[in-house]
């Protein structure tokens, strides 16, 4: 801690504490399961996500940000901010959490107590600008709430969320001057001139609106704003701070900055000041990716009234409810990681939609939901595995306005195609692969209703049909995506034949059975990047033949592989395993292979330009999504006790709870539902059927509230290091000897109970027809 700020800094967080403990959150163990949270996991590192203030789902992520750099050089601060960091250049209202590419950062506020400085200066220069510096001894983060003093200018900053609206409370010292800069200029992945547009206007009654327009991840993005105040203003100035501007136009009204009621261009700066106060500034904050009207709309009916501490308790409230899905016993360290990763993953998609029904398309107009809620920020190609699955089990009304949502964007879609990589209703064309199917199929398969299942089929095969995306043209030719034409095609065609079967069986139950036959012979097309003689998936070029030269070990730019190689890769037949365990020549060779990719001596620099590829144990990268589901591959060849091990093996290197606990990016909650599901011993290795793979758990007793109003409940014992094998499993105290649970097991409610023991049982689960389903058994 810096020398000069300390006394202050300590004497406003003693002041401070008797509001806010300051406490170590993670070590603070109530029962009420928000209080096992520590939104501090995964904010070092590369775990991207962030530490502040939001509800589950919500279109609100307030949260500090320490950097935003130029998109160059912005990997680390893909959430805004980084663990490391020593000082906050402001509060800004929206956050992904987890990504490995990133915007948003929008409508940015910074309280400042004397001089304003309307730049944000050095982090290596204190007092440069207006960026404060802060100590991680006075952070509260908890779901729903946000607080840290500023050291500089010895303001404590506290923040909250609902569900469409950010509430600040900004307590200053006693006899200063206190503003409120905004600041519409910075942007996660920055760079000049992505800012294309921007307003800013002071109403009458106070109320500051305004909207920006980025070219950005998803080009011509618009937010707008409207932001309130709970104590008059006793003055503002509104800044243009655009420093060459080649056309001017005709000057407007107003002689200098503090005449002007609005604002317009790139580089706009506001500053509100608030006089010496005697007591706490309150700002509340509205968005909305339709107009400044709505989010003043979004502003009248959700942000109603001036009590900050009702609005955290609400916040606490609703997370509570939320996570209480799920009660565990389990030692504090796993009760942390186990709430927090539900909590991280039940932070995105996001409500994206104003309270009249307002939302902005992939074609940037504006259409009006009738019967849903719409919801954006849809990371598929990581979502898709277990995230969404997760929501489906615990939610299901939930996923259905999920369906919807991605189904009324693939009606707006200039190109008629469901969603890749979408945010705030737009596109990116991020990643690969049409995975909106595979989280559709998932949800119809496992009962979730109360959408249109025609037009969700409609959806789906346009999808999988459009020529244009990804050479899928050659694709339906070909029988798989020619590298000549394509980069990365031998992962496109895998990922391409696992969503053509989730949308046959779709169609299969269905009762449509051409639709279903063409897309089940498709999901035959990993057959094609199948190549005996190395035993590794390819990329083959446009005459049939496979790109030479070939090293599986080779990755990036370039390569036959979307963010992996062979080793990682040629996993990827989740629909049709036993088919794999087949074409590499048996049980004990399948698993051989297994083991060689775990126990490889692997340097980590042999990654060192492909960021995403973390979390290393040998091959193995459980910080990227394409290695998620192979430690449950051993299940399908009679080797579930080397699925106990490994999955052992991972939990204990890649998830802890610390700040940089996570091994990768968390990727929307992805690597989060990836612990949920393995904690409780059981995992969606192929979304789209109805079975999960076993594993072991590592809670001691976990009890799921179904939405049916009954309870599943996963026991084991003894847990402990010294007894991670199973031995048995019961089913409602009937033994159970597969390796697998069917989703409509769960549903009846019921009890799981798997008996530990010291040494591997090698029987159990062993047979053939102990194993989950394929396409090959069938």
């Amino acid at each position: 801690m810096h020398s000069v700020p300390f006394l202050r800094l300590l004497a406003l967080t003693l002041l401070a504490s008797a509001a806010t403990p300051q406490v170590s959150f993670a070590a603070s163990h109530g029962r009420d399961p928000a209080s096992a949270v520590d939104p501090r996991i995964g904010t070092g590192g590369d775990g991207h996500t962030f530490p502040g203030a939001t509800v589950p789902f919500g279109m609100i992520q307030l949260s500090p940000d320490t950097a935003m750099p130029d998109f160059k050089h912005a990997y680390k601060w893909a959430a805004g901010y980084q663990y490391g960091d020593s000082s906050i250049l402001g509060f800004s209202h929206t956050h992904f959490s987890g990504s490995g590419h990133s915007d948003l950062g929008d409508v940015l506020v910074m309280p400042i107590a004397g001089d304003v400085k309307l730049e944000p200066g050095d982090a290596a220069k204190p007092g440069s600008g207006y960026r404060a510096r802060f100590s991680h001894d006075t952070e509260v983060e908890q779901p729903g709430y946000y607080a840290v003093t500023l050291a500089d200018e010895g303001i404590r900053a506290e923040l909250t969320a609902s569900r469409r609206i950010g509430w600040h409370r900004y307590t200053f010292p006693v006899g200063k001057p206190a503003h409120l800069l905004l600041d519409l200029r910075p942007s996660i992945y920055d760079y000049d001139g992505k800012v294309l547009w921007s307003s800013l206007r002071v109403h009458p009654d106070g109320t500051v609106t305004g909207c920006r327009t980025t070219r950005g991840w998803a080009p011509g993005r618009e937010l707008c704003f409207a932001m309130r105040f709970s104590q008059p203003m006793t003055s503002r100035t509104l800044y243009n701070r655009e420093a060459a501007q080649l056309y001017k136009g005709f000057k407007g009204p107003g002689e200098q900055a503090q005449d002007n009621d609005a604002q317009n261009g790139r580089a706009l700066v506001g500053v509100f000041d608030f006089g010496a106060l005697k007591q706490p500034l309150e700002v509340k904050v509205a968005i909305s990716t339709v107009s400044e009207a709505n989010a003043s709309t979004n502003l009248d009916q959700d942000g109603k009234g001036w009590d900050f501490n009702a609005q955290r308790t609400a916040a606490t409230a609703v997370w509570n409810k939320t996570l209480s899905v799920i009660d565990i016993d389990a030692p504090n360290d796993t009760r942390t990681s186990f709430y927090t990763s539900l909590y991280h993953a039940m932070l995105s998609p996001t409500l994206s939609m104003d309270v009249n029904g307002d939302y902005r398309g992939p074609d940037h107009a504006v259409h009006h939901a009738k019967g849903f809620e719409f919801y954006s920020t849809w990371s598929l190609w990581d979502v898709y595995r277990a995230q969404q699955p997760l929501m489906v089990l615990l939610n299901p009304q939930r996923s259905s306005n999920f369906v919807q949502s991605l189904i009324a964007a693939q009606q707006a879609s200039p190109f008629g195609i469901l969603p890749v990589w979408a945010y705030q209703g737009l596109e990116t064309w991020c990643m690969i692969g049409y995975h909106a199917v595979p989280v559709i199929a998932d949800a119809y398969i496992k009962g979730v209703r109360g959408f249109d299942v025609d037009a969700a089929m409609k959806a789906m095969v346009a999808s999988a049909t459009y020529a244009p995306y990804g050479d899928i043209g050659d694709y339906m030719k070909l029988g798989y995506v020619p590298i000549d034409k394509e980069p990365e095609a031998a992962s496109k065609t895998v990922e391409y034949a696992f969503d053509d079967w989730s949308l046959a069986q779709m169609a299969k139950a269905m009762g449509k059975t051409d639709i279903a036959a063409t897309f089940n012979k498709r999901a035959g097309n990993w057959r094609n990047a199948w190549d005996s003689k190395t035993g590794f998936m390819r990329a083959r070029k446009s005459d049939g033949s496979f790109r030479d030269p070939f090293n599986p070990e080779a990755a990036g730019y370039g390569s036959d592989y979307t963010e992996g190689n062979a080793w990682q890769y040629s996993w990827y037949v989740p629909q049709d395993v036993a088919g794999l365990v087949t074409a590499l020549g048996g049980d004990a060779k399948f698993v051989d292979k297994l083991d060689q990719l775990f126990d490889a001596k692997v340097d980590p620099s042999h990654f060192k330009n492909v960021e995403d590829i973390t979390g290393l144990i040998g091959w193995y990268a459980h910080g990227n999504e394409p290695s998620h589901h192979i430690a449950y591959l051993y299940d399908y060849a009679g080797a579930p006790w080397k699925t106990q091990q490994r999955l052992k093996q991972i939990m204990d290197s890649q998830y802890a709870p610390r700040p940089d606990g996570l091994a990768g990016n968390d990727d929307l909650g992805q690597m989060s539902a990836w612990y949920v599901f393995s904690a409780l011993g059981f995992y969606p290795v192929t979304p789209a059927s109805d079975e999960y793979a076993i594993g072991r758990p590592f809670v001691a007793r976990a009890t799921i509230h179904l939405t049916n109003g009954r309870d599943f409940t996963v026991t084991a014992s003894p847990l402990d290091d010294a007894h991670p094998y199973v031995g048995s499993v019961t089913l409602d105290g009937k033994p159970l000897s597969r390796v697998f649970l069917h989703h409509a097991e769960i549903l009846a409610g019921g009890s799981l109970h798997f008996n530990m023991q010291a040494t591997p049982n090698k029987t159990w689960g062993a047979s053939d027809d102990a194993r989950p389903a394929a396409m090959s058994r069938h």
